[in-house]
Formats: structure tokens, sequence, C-alpha cells
């Protein structure tokens, strides 16, 4: 009995982003974190629900959140979240941090305790204080940082920040899959999988079901090459019908899936 080939696991890739995002994002938050009036909403914030989110531990942090009490998490949701998403939103931050807190400019991280914090102007608003988007987003298959991917198999979910430049958006791109092309090739390898290597030309396989169905009614190879080749001599336009056919028998035997 022959052993079972080993199945694809879902793999989470994070081809590094351009460095340079980090340093726009520390750029940002630097700027921001001097701005008065944020100070001055940051303030306002903290002493109106400040005391209250001190108490439930790191309150920054989403997976740290889902251990509270479901009372807990129902204030939380209707009397903090709509104050502090109007003031991420107004800001531009994923969360409302305070302005003391300063990032490493090269990773965009903070150490606060137990918790590493990603500099909250990296990525868009929303992710964060705005449940109902996070969850409709989850439930498609997206992370939310912007700078992830998800593949199972051949099939690789990519999100993106739209407010990055095109030049880094397609430098990712290009990281990502290729980082991921590497890993379903070798994946495949291990299942005994052979993932074709080349590339035909599209508009020949039109050229190839012609011929192949010609010969099916019949036509000689010498025939095929005078209809197909006329202007060709007789032994070049020969070997091209005899090349097409083989394409075509191979692709009609059942490796039609060369076709990429």
């Amino acid at each position: 009995m022959k052993p079972a080939r080993p199945g694809f696991e879902i793999e989470y890739i994070h081809a590094d982003p351009p460095p340079i995002r980090n340093e726009v994002a520390w750029y940002r938050w630097e700027f921001l974190r001097r701005n008065p009036e944020y100070r001055a909403d940051h303030q306002k914030f903290i002493k109106r629900f400040g005391t209250w989110l001190k108490r439930r531990l790191f309150w920054y942090d989403v997976e740290s959140r889902e251990c509270w009490t479901e009372s807990d998490k129902q204030h939380y949701r209707n009397e903090i979240l709509p104050i502090l998403g109007a003031l991420c939103e107004k800001w531009k931050v994923t969360m409302l941090v305070p302005p003391g807190w300063q990032f490493d400019p090269k990773t965009g991280m903070r150490k606060v305790g137990r918790y590493m914090v990603e500099i909250p102007t990296i990525i868009a608003p929303g992710w964060e204080w705005d449940p109902a988007t996070f969850k409709t987003l989850r439930t498609l298959g997206f992370l939310g940082t912007g700078d992830l991917a998800t593949r199972y198999q051949g099939v690789v979910l990519a999100e993106f920040d739209l407010n990055w430049p095109m030049k880094d958006l397609l430098g990712y791109a290009k990281r990502v899959l290729a980082y991921a092309r590497e890993n379903y090739e070798k994946e495949s390898r291990q299942r005994g999988v052979k993932i074709p290597s080349g590339r035909r030309r599209i508009q020949e396989y039109a050229q190839y079901l012609e011929i192949w169905d010609l010969k099916q009614e019949g036509k000689k190879p010498g025939d095929l090459a005078k209809l197909l080749f006329p202007n060709e001599d007789l032994e070049g336009a020969l070997q091209k019908v005899r090349d097409r056919l083989k394409a075509a028998q191979r692709l009609v035997s059942g490796h039609p899936q060369e076709i990429r």
C-alpha cells in the first residue's frame, strides 16, 4: 500500500515590504506626535476613558481584548469605539497611541511590556476600531495589514496598501509571487507532482487543434504540409506538421494542464 502523499498547508507570506515603508510611517508618526491638536485629542480621550481602559490591561492589542468579559467588550464597542474610531479616522492612524511613544524607524515596531506594537501610521485606519469592516475582510481571507499574503496550493490571496506608491506595490508583488512560487514548487515536489517549467506560445494551440482534427479526418502528413505551409519547402513543412502533431498528441492524451 502506497503511503499517502503529504498534503498542502496554508502558508502566510510576509515577504518584507520595501524598508522605506517603515521609514515613511516613522516620519508620519514623528510629525504627528508633535502636533498640538493630536496631543490634545489623545489627552482628552485618555482623561475620559483612560482609567477604565488601564484596568483592562493592554487594550491596544486585539488579542488582549479577547480576554475581556462580554460586558467589557460591549461597553468598549458601544461607548468607546465610536469616539476612538472617529479620532483614528481624523488622524489616519490604526490606533490612538500616546504621543510620547517612539518606534524603531527600521522595523516600525515598539516593545511595550511583553507586546510588540506596530507604528500606527503604517496602514490605513479601520482595522482596529471598526469591527464590522474587520470581520467582513477577515471572512474574505484578508488579514488587515496591507502587506501580507496567504497561499493554499497554487492560489495566492495577496493584500496591498493602495496608499503605497505604485513602484513599491509592484516590487512587493514581485517578492510575494517569487516566494510563493518557490514554496509551491517545493511543496509539489514533496507530493510527487511535477510543475511544467515551459510555456507554449498561445497562438500555436489553434494550429495544433486544426492539424489534429484534419488528421482525424484522414488527411496525410504530406497533404497537411501543403495545405498549412504552402510557401515552404516540403521537408521543412513536413517537419512542422510532425512537431505540431506530436505536441497535439501530448495535449490530447492527458497533458492539457501544461497550457498555462
